[in-house]
Parts: structure tokens; sequence; C-alpha cells
């Protein structure tokens, strides 16, 4: 796995590595604080999550061909992830997601954390195909995805954070 650093605003390193399982308690409370920060955010059991079974679900995708959990810390404190988790219907392909903190957002974090976790997809995953959902309002992710290589799909209707039906772009790399 392929660790990088990337600087944010005074000069701080932001350390960009694959996601273990002592990580489980600082993911967990980071994606729920993402959660609250931006209605994108969609992860089905969050409330019932326990850091038991997230260092579980890690030590077991640190063995894996197919799934993939990149974190983004500033001095110990995540401030972003990226996921590639096997599609069950579709053993071939994953699907992608990244959330990073909003005091974060606009400073490369995202873009950080996509080049180690593509990294990862194209030397490491036994994955054929990424596809992910963006929300077609949220412009600058669909710009970055399509700067990596991320091609629309087809739209369609998804329900945002709040229930608010919103349209949706689905993606694939």
């Amino acid at each position: 796995m392929t660790r990088t650093s990337q600087e944010v605003r005074d000069d701080q390193d932001v350390q960009i590595r694959e996601a273990v399982a002592a990580d489980a308690a600082a993911i967990i409370h980071f994606l729920r604080q993402a959660s609250q920060e931006s209605d994108a955010v969609l992860i089905a059991g969050l409330d019932h999550l326990t850091v038991a079974s997230e260092a579980d679900n890690l030590a077991t995708i640190q063995n894996s061909s197919d799934c993939e959990v990149v974190i983004a810390t500033l001095a110990e404190h995540v401030i972003g992830v990226a996921t590639i988790m096997v599609v069950g219907e579709q053993p071939q392909q994953g699907e992608l997601g990244v959330v990073v903190e909003r005091q974060y957002w606009h400073n490369g974090i995202g873009s950080a954390l996509l080049d180690v976790i593509l990294d990862w997809y194209q030397h490491g995953s036994s994955l054929q195909e990424l596809v992910l959902d963006v929300f077609a309002d949220n412009h600058r992710a669909i710009r970055l995805y399509r700067h990596y290589g991320f091609r629309e799909l087809q739209r369609g209707q998804g329900k945002d954070a709040h229930g608010l039906m919103k349209e949706l772009i689905h993606m694939s790399y």
C-alpha cells in the first residue's frame, strides 16, 4: 500500500494510508461526524456500528483483494476516508466512496485519497470495474471524479441523508 503525505493549510502534513483494525474507533467517530456535516454521506447501519465489529471488518479487508479502506489523518485525527467495497451481486465490481471532513474540503484531501485508493485498485485489486453514485448538485465531486477518469453511465433519483429525493449520477471507472 502506497503511503503519501499531503500538505494542507498552515503547512500541516496529512498522512494517507491503509486503515488497520486499531483505527476502528477513530473511523466510526469520523463517519458519524461527517454524516452530520453533509446530506451526501449515506452509510447504512452507521448508528449501530460498534468498534469491535468495525475492527473485525478492517482486519478482514486488509487481507482482501476486492475491498480497501484508506484514511487521511492529521496529527492522528481521521479527516478523510476512501473505501472500495465489492458489490454483492456483482463480485467483479467495487463501489467507491470518498468522504472528507468539511473543514478540510478544497485542500486536495479527496484527490490524495483517490490517488492512493485508485493505485490499490489498479495494482492490488481483483476487481474489474469501479462504480459510484454522486448527487448531481455536487459539482466539485463530479469534476474530481471526471478528472480521474470516471464516466457517467446514467442518471436516476435517490434519497439524501434527510430523505429528500435528488438527482443521482451513476459513474464508472
